[in-house]
């Protein structure tokens, strides 16, 4: 339906997904941005208000998760938004990934999968 829409209206599916998580990403309570900047902090080791690969890595193993580099790529991938440097996250880019419930990053902190492997067999 989505697509559909997307096609019917002549408007970029990527496009119009981006514009969606913006928009929810304003909606937001002040109680869940605080949240979110918590969990960001929690990975964001170096205090620069990036989390580079890293510290992901570490952040989700703090968090007894194992991810493979592979999964680790992809959470970067669809994290990374141009205003950051290369190969970081910033804030925007981390809520905007928790707030899709359609990433990778989710899915290991959300949906239970503790292994890259787990998210192999049963993810996305």
């Amino acid at each position: 339906m989505y697509q559909t829409l997307c096609t019917t209206l002549r408007i970029n599916p990527i496009l119009a997904h981006a514009l969606l998580l913006e928009t929810k990403l304003k909606n937001i309570s002040e109680s869940q941005e605080k949240q979110l900047r918590k969990l960001f902090a929690e990975f964001d080791h170096g205090g620069d208000n990036l989390i580079s690969y890293e510290e992901l890595q570490s952040g989700l193993i703090l968090l007894k998760k194992s991810p493979s580099q592979k999964a680790l790529n992809r959470i970067m991938k669809t994290a990374h938004l141009s205003a950051a440097p290369k190969n970081h996250i910033e804030f925007k880019g981390f809520a905007l990934a928790l707030l899709s419930r359609r990433s990778v990053l989710y899915d290991f902190l959300y949906e239970g999968y503790d292994t890259a492997e787990e998210l192999e067999v049963s993810g996305p």
